[in-house]
């Protein structure tokens, strides 16, 4: 995956970017990419760092 942060003042290398989450809906992305939600989700790399919010259940 690949991010353009062209025209983004605030991005510096090492920065953390937001993929998912309350500024980014995963329907907002998914309808950008012309895909479905569960497709966005199973193209994340296993590199990705992911942060669990709430209880399982």
């Amino acid at each position: 995956m690949a991010i353009d942060v062209t025209g983004c003042d605030e991005a510096r290398p090492g920065e953390m970017v937001e993929l998912l989450g309350p500024e980014v809906p995963l329907d907002e992305i998914s309808t950008a990419a012309g895909t479905a939600a569960y497709e966005t989700l199973v193209r994340l790399s296993p590199r990705a760092e992911r942060i669990y919010v709430g209880a399982a259940g």
